[in-house]
């Protein structure tokens, strides 16, 4: 007999561990393995879990792949993610099996005690969002602007951005440039603020928006950056897609793993999250039009994003319910 299972769905959750608890009711619906009593082995969406000592046996899903990929700019961020990295670790080794959301979360077993790669995907949420985007009110100063959101952290790669941006203006660029978010890192925020002071047409905007409002900028935009050096499974990348077709994002394995079945060209619109040359170069391109090229439809219609998330219940439910616990 299959085991069963449950999500510990205690304490509080970005927009992306909230999207995951989402997709898991989704899957739950169609696996009642999945949709165990308080008894039942525990699945933690954490990198750390709640609760010190959780019951054992319990499957964990890491979140966050910044541990592995420990860029870090000061400010707190080095005594965070090596604080990651070590609780991380700990966990990693009593835990009974692990849900890869990314490769650029290494596997904790050798064998099918650690999934395949299930990257994270839209959850039924983002259709109301969606929906009700058509009359949220846009950031200040996105219109006919380059947009990057998501919080001040040192993995996100703001300062790079606004380098290149000054590079861009220097060489008679006409676009403004907004970076909004939650001002998650103090000496980061505070930084990248001090650059775009200095620079025509660069914006900051430090605080929440709520998902709505997230996607009628996004819309409005001239165009989308996602710079960072690391991600896991970022569902960001996922929603620019639905809204905006000029998208350009760091060469790296979040990235390129989200998108991999929705690319059409390889090489446009990725760079180097390293190379402020090669942004700059991708800062032109996207000022014409251009970005990732996407296969035609690529999560255009519900109905596809619809199709995603039964794949991804298929796939967390499968391996789950093959397990010997």
């Amino acid at each position: 007999m299959s085991s069963l299972f449950r999500i510990d769905d205690r304490g509080s959750w970005s927009g992306g561990g909230a999207a995951f608890l989402a997709n898991w009711q989704h899957a739950a619906a169609r696996f009642p393995q999945l949709n165990g009593a308080p008894g039942a082995i525990p699945l933690i969406p954490r990198n750390v879990p709640v609760q010190r000592l959780p019951p054992r046996p319990f499957v964990l899903a890491p979140q966050n792949a910044w541990p592995w990929t420990p860029v870090s700019v000061g400010g707190g961020d080095r005594a965070r993610v090596l604080g990651l990295r070590l609780a991380g670790s700990i966990y990693a080794r009593i835990c009974a099996a692990q849900l890869r959301i990314s490769s650029a979360i290494p596997a904790f077993f050798p064998d099918t005690r650690s999934s395949p790669v299930i990257h994270n995907v839209l959850d039924p949420a983002f259709e109301s969002a969606l929906e009700q985007a058509q009359a949220a009110a846009p950031l200040p100063a996105s219109e006919d602007a380059f947009v990057c959101l998501g919080s001040a952290t040192g993995y996100r790669n703001l300062e790079l951005l606004v380098g290149a941006f000054a590079d861009y203006k220097r060489d008679g660029g006409s676009c403004r440039l907004l970076i909004a978010g939650p001002p998650t890192n103090a000496v980061v925020a505070g930084r990248v603020s001090r650059q775009c002071a200095d620079i025509p047409d660069a914006r900051v905007w430090w605080g929440k928006a709520s998902r709505p409002s997230v996607l009628a900028t996004l819309a409005q935009a001239r165009g989308v950056v996602l710079p960072s050096r690391v991600e896991a499974s970022p569902l960001s990348l996922l929603e620019a897609v639905v809204v905006n077709p000029r998208i350009i994002a760091s060469d790296i394995a979040g990235h390129r793993e989200v998108m991999a079945d929705q690319v059409s060209d390889d090489r446009a619109g990725f760079f180097d999250p390293r190379s402020r040359s090669d942004l700059l170069h991708q800062l032109h391109s996207l000022e014409r039009g251009e970005g990732i090229r996407l296969t035609r439809g690529a999560l255009q219609d519900a109905a596809s994003r619809e199709a995603a998330r039964d794949r991804w219940a298929g796939a967390v439910g499968d391996w789950l319910t093959a397990l010997d616990l």
